[in-house]
């Protein structure tokens, strides 16, 4: 396997059903308002789904999230710079750095990567890794009202808007052929931009309480209202949808259709949103997983046939004075079945699994605790071990204070985490330990949805592999000859 540095990732989700395959899903990718580029998130629409997967202060405060060629780029907010990773938060690199100023919207065209940076009201082109960085506009700040704030590329064209203005800002891609577009139907301070469809779609900041999602020609004129309301940070056209963020409370996010229309909420904003991208993403097949779909109610092991497709598992318990104690698959809801611990002192083992053919293995599981008070004594450890060493996933203990490290733990919805695997792993197991002893039984930690996928490695050939290729080679060059000779 390649060399992968460890990252721990973490989603938190209303329900997900059993996966195995790779499907396609919608993310939404979004900075955090928190001191202008806090931690870096994705949301599933239309869900209580959010993945934490770049941490802020490590990272150099995520601003301007960007999606091209199943790459994430993001520009940052003091020091200014451009970085990039895969679409889940791991192997980050840094592509360019401006030193102390902020760099915003990044965007590409033909092959190129773009970003503005606000104070010096410029903007920046290079190769997609970063390499033959070039001033490509220039001159358009320091002050607010000139400054670039947000920018698109479109028809070989830059378009930006600069804070509290009600102009929208165009020119060619060499600087050239400058132009103002005045949006008419008292627009009063744009404050995001996106170009689709032949039209200009605005977040327009009306007051500082109230704003509005706009839609214009590319001359300023034909001014449509999509949807009013608080204003928005960001906004992002995905297919026929205009999404957008609320400026206010938790900043949730919604989308409306690009004519217009009712409003949908897509993300209910217990992350505060600031800048946001939406793009369809395709997770790897699993290699391994349960789902705990085959295991009957009340197992606490599992030893799978030939037939069988989820990873097996045993457990070993003991009582801890608590209620109704439990260590085995209950149904949490109508049909969704878990995998939980309760009232026990439990240790549960999965099957290893073999992952010495694959590249960048991972390995994610949901994991939720009940939402109760936790004393000193109770305790969640999740860890994957290859037998010698082990990685932990998630460790939480209770104290005698409230608000210990499992109280923290969101017990509203399902929480997922994601661990990149030791690239000398050749093989790896997930352990779940955990402790409790309520004597109403109201402690209680559940699980779901095991994952460990990988990209499968492509043998070198060897020596009589490539000798047997070379003899091919040659017999055949032979017998052409011999053909054309005859």
């Amino acid at each position: 396997m390649q060399s992968i540095a460890f990252l721990a990732a973490v989603v938190s989700l209303a329900a997900l059903s059993g996966i195995r395959s790779g499907h396609a899903e919608t993310r939404i990718y979004f900075s955090e308002i928190e001191n202008f580029g806090g931690d870096l998130h994705y949301a599933l629409p239309g869900t209580h789904v959010v993945a934490t997967i770049l941490d802020g202060p490590v990272q150099g405060r995520p601003m301007f999230p960007a999606i091209f060629d199943d790459r994430l780029y993001w520009s940052t907010y003091y020091p200014g710079q451009l970085r990039r990773s895969d679409l889940d938060g791991f192997d980050t690199e840094t592509l360019a750095s401006q030193g102390d100023t902020t760099t915003r919207a990044v965007q590409f065209y033909d092959g190129h990567v773009y970003w503005a940076n606000e104070p010096l009201g410029a903007i920046y082109r290079a190769e997609l890794d970063g390499s033959d960085v070039e001033t490509v506009l220039s001159g358009y700040g320091p002050n607010e009202s000139s400054r670039i704030f947000d920018f698109e590329i479109y028809n070989g064209r830059f378009y930006w808007v600069s804070f509290n203005t009600r102009v929208v800002n165009t020119a060619r891609l060499d600087g050239s052929d400058f132009r103002q577009i005045d949006v008419a139907d008292g627009a009063t301070r744009l404050f995001a931009i996106e170009l689709a469809n032949d039209r200009i779609y605005l977040s327009d900041n009306v007051t500082s309480s109230s704003g509005r999602i706009i839609s214009t020609n590319l001359l300023g004129g034909d001014v449509r209202t999509l949807v009013t309301g608080p204003y928005a940070t960001s906004i992002d056209v995905f297919g026929d949808r205009v999404y957008y963020n609320h400026d206010t409370g938790t900043y949730p996010i919604s989308s409306v259709p690009i004519t217009g229309g009712s409003p949908r909420l897509e993300y209910d904003g217990s992350q505060r949103s600031w800048q946001i991208a939406v793009v369809d993403v395709t997770p790897p097949d699993a290699t391994a997983y349960s789902a705990f779909d085959e295991p009957n109610l009340n197992a606490g092991q599992y030893m799978p046939s030939p037939m069988s497709s989820e990873l097996g598992f045993t457990t070993t318990s003991s009582p801890s004075g608590g209620q109704n104690p439990l260590a085995g698959v209950i149904l949490n809801g109508p049909s969704r079945r878990v995998f939980s611990h309760r009232s026990v002192n439990a240790s549960t083992s999965f099957d290893f699994v073999d992952v010495s053919q694959l590249d960048s293995v991972r390995l994610s599981i949901d994991i939720q605790p009940q939402c109760t008070g936790y004393e000193r004594g109770d305790l969640l450890h999740v860890y994957v071990t290859n037998g010698t060493e082990s990685i932990d996933v998630l460790r939480a203990a209770g104290t005698e204070f409230s608000g210990d490290a499992i109280e923290l733990l969101d017990c509203e919805y399902m929480t997922r985490y994601l661990t990149a695997i030791p690239d000398e792993w050749t093989q790896l197991s997930l352990r779940i330990t955990t402790s409790t002893n309520s004597s109403t039984g109201a402690e209680r930690f559940d699980f779901d949805n095991v994952r460990i996928s990988g990209t499968a490695v492509v043998p070198e050939p060897t020596t009589l592999e490539l000798s047997i290729a070379l003899f091919g080679s040659v017999v055949s060059c032979v017998w052409l000859r011999l053909r054309r000779t005859l």
